[in-house]
C-alpha cells in the first residue's frame, strides 16, 4: 500500500476539529491468476478538518478484517469475511476520544484527536476454540466452490479475544467475549479508559452488544431461522 491514503471506508465519528473516517487501499489482483492480493491490509483511521483537509499523520493504523481473497479466473477478486477471522474496532466517544483496536486480543488504544495516547485497555483472555461442528455450520449449504476456498483458508483454531467492544456515553467499553459452542450465555465486562474493570454483564449466547445508550443496551438477536432482530436491555 506505500502508505497511500486512497478511499473512505467508514465514517466513525464526528468531532469539534472534523470527521473521523477510516481510510484503505483497494485491493489490486496479482498478474498471476488465482493468486491472492497480499492478504496484509490496514484502516488508515484519520482527521478531516471542516474544511475537508485530511490530517496527516493517520490518527491509528488497524488492521483490516481478515477476508479470503481470490483472483477469479474470468477478471475481478472475490472477497469474502474469513469464518473466526479479526476485525477491527473503531469507535469515536462523546467526549471525542478515539478507542481503537483489533481483536486477536484485549489491547484498545485511547487517543485525543491529536493523537496523543490517554490509555490503554488490556485485559488477559482465555482462547475459546472453533469445534467441528461450528465449521461443519459455516461450510453447510455452500456451493463446491466456497467450501474449497474455505477450506483452503487459514481459518484460525480459535475464535476473537471479544465479538464486541461498544463504547457507552460514558467513555466506558463494553467488552463482550466470543461464545464457546453450545453455551447458552456470553458474558462481558465494562472497562473504563485508565484500565480499571467497573463491572461485568451477560447475554444470551446469539445476541450481539451493539450500542450503549443512556440507561439501555442494544444489540442483534440471531433467531434459529437465521433471522436478525433488533433487542434492547434496560441496564439502569
Amino acid at each position: 500500500e506505500g502508505g497511500t491514503v486512497t478511499r473512505p471506508a467508514g465514517l466513525y465519528g464526528v468531532a469539534n476539529e472534523g470527521m473521523v473516517f477510516g481510510y484503505i487501499a483497494p485491493y489490486v489482483a496479482s498478474k498471476t491468476e488465482g493468486r491472492a492480493p497480499d492478504a496484509k491490509r490496514f484502516v488508515d483511521v484519520v482527521l478531516v478538518n471542516r474544511r475537508g483537509r485530511v490530517q496527516s499523520p493517520p490518527l491509528a493504523r488497524v488492521p483490516t478484517r481478515e477476508s479470503i481473497v481470490t483472483v477469479l479466473e474470468r477478471g475481478g477478486i472475490s472477497v469474502m469475511p474469513l469464518p473466526f477471522g479479526r476485525e477491527p474496532m473503531i469507535s469515536v466517544s462523546r467526549s471525542e476520544m478515539l478507542y481503537s483496536g483489533w481483536n486477536d486480543e484485549v489491547n484498545i488504544a485511547v487517543q485525543s484527536m491529536d493523537g496523543s495516547i490517554q490509555g490503554t485497555i488490556t485485559r488477559p483472555h482465555s482462547a475459546v476454540p472453533v469445534t467441528s461442528t461450528e465449521m461443519a455450520a459455516v461450510l453447510k449449504g455452500e456451493s463446491r466452490a466456497i467450501q474449497r476456498r474455505i477450506q483452503d483458508a487459514p481459518v484460525p483454531k480459535t475464535k476473537p479475544a471479544y465479538q464486541a467492544a461498544v463504547v457507552d456515553d460514558k467513555g466506558r467499553v463494553w467488552i463482550q467475549s466470543s461464545v464457546k459452542h453450545g453455551a447458552a450465555t456470553v458474558s462481558g465486562v465494562i472497562m473504563r479508559a485508565d484500565n480499571t474493570a467497573v463491572g461485568t454483564f451477560e447475554l444470551p449466547a446469539n445476541v450481539r452488544l451493539h450500542m450503549v445508550r443512556g440507561e439501555r443496551a442494544y444489540g442483534v438477536l440471531t433467531d434459529e431461522n437465521g433471522a436478525d432482530l433488533v433487542v434492547a436491555y434496560d441496564i439502569g
